[in-house]
């Protein structure tokens, strides 16, 4: 195989310059490589078995290599011609297009016979790539039409980012990726009917199959982060966190090698991050009790205002300059973990910011009547 690919590499040089190519010697070229290849095509078939034992894996790595950097040569050259201001030559095209097949096909040859030898992981041709892309953009474009919600949608735009030939060539994608995404695609394919659940379970199988992308792992933080705050109170907050943990704990991983093989598993990372959600919440109970023993805070600071009425007397204070934070999460949970009112003991984070949102006159009117009777006392301070 060494003479065979040295001979290769000679018929690609024998055509520089490309722009004194003729028909003839394209095909004559052609016709050559042809040959060559499935001298090496004979070879392979009739010796991958002695050939692998007594060469291991270091040759087989070697000829990858160098057919990898061929072909990306050849492909350099494409995109220098499409590229370029003089418009390049059908005859060059064709030409360049049909070596680089023949190179590809033989490398997806050396793959088949020789799968443990030959290295999935290392980046593949820029053409092979290229071609991946279109084809897994092809089989992504099935799961679109039936993405209905925005969270199936974001979904689908992190793998559209995947799969595009940009992004590929920047993580410099390997075999192993573009056969990571297609089986990874035709999974999800298959549970596009199950519009019951169908973003759990898609979520779920991306998670099993490794796919650690830093935009999934960041849609997936969002999503916990949501489920969180929609919870009432702290001790619904813990239950939800505890929940997905179980879930993430009960999913097996199918693969040994995660999409990114440099990067933390996206299962293990999302535990981790639910873990420091609720050591986040653990912190804050305890900081709330301590101050509560010491006297520092009372958690059942009684109002005479209702829900909705107190939500709207703060309102007038952030709006007034007397409170100065100005994020609202921050401001409903310092009231649910400080004041109770007529209605209720304990104020839920939900009710409190649907609360925050009605102008009731009757509310409004109940306010002014307190902030009238507040004015009063001032003035007769005076």
């Amino acid at each position: 195989m060494e003479d065979e690919l040295g001979n290769i590499y000679r018929l690609y040089q024998s055509v520089a310059p490309l722009a004194d190519l003729s028909v003839g010697k394209a095909n004559e070229i052609l016709e050559a490589l042809k040959i060559t290849t499935n001298q090496i095509h004979g070879q392979i078939q009739s010796f991958h078995v002695p050939f692998a034992e007594h060469n291991s894996g270091l040759l087989i790595s070697r000829y990858q290599r160098s057919l990898y950097m061929l072909a990306n040569s050849i492909w350099k050259e494409i995109e220098d011609l499409n590229s370029s201001q003089v418009a390049p030559s059908q005859l060059s095209q064709q030409f360049l297009k049909k070596f680089s097949d023949e190179l590809i096909q033989l490398i997806g040859e050396i793959k088949k016979f020789f799968p443990d030898e030959f290295d999935s992981l290392y980046p593949a041709p820029l053409d092979y790539l290229h071609k991946g892309a279109a084809q897994l953009n092809q089989k992504l474009n099935r799961l679109r039409p039936p993405a209905s919600t925005a969270e199936e949608k974001e979904l689908l735009s992190i793998l559209n980012t995947a799969v595009s030939y940009n992004s590929l060539k920047s993580m410099k994608a390997g075999l192993f990726h573009l056969e990571f995404l297609e089986d990874l695609i035709a999974a999800m394919t298959g549970i596009i009917d199950a519009s019951d659940d169908k973003i759990h379970r898609w979520t779920n199988m991306m998670i099993e199959f490794g796919f650690n992308s830093p935009a999934f792992y960041s849609y997936c933080c969002m999503e916990i982060i949501k489920k969180r705050d929609d919870c009432k109170d702290m001790m619904e907050s813990y239950g939800e966190l505890y929940w997905i943990k179980k879930r993430l704990q009960q999913l097996v991983l199918w693969r040994g090698v995660p999409f990114h093989s440099t990067l933390p598993g996206i299962k293990s990372s999302l535990l981790n991050f639910v873990e420091a959600e609720i050591a986040h919440l653990q912190s804050l109970e305890k900081i709330g009790g301590e101050l509560a023993g010491h006297g520092q805070l009372n958690e059942n600071f009684r109002v005479s205002f209702s829900v909705k009425e107190l939500a709207y007397f703060i309102h007038l204070q952030v709006e007034c300059g007397i409170i100065l934070e100005e994020k609202p999460k921050r401001i409903h949970q310092y009231v649910i973990g400080h004041y109770s009112t007529q209605e209720t003991d304990k104020i839920s984070e939900k009710s409190f910011k649907n609360a925050s949102y009605s102008r009731l006159p009757n509310n409004v009117s109940k306010v002014i009547t307190k902030l009238s009777q507040m004015l009063a006392r001032a003035q007769d301070d005076l």
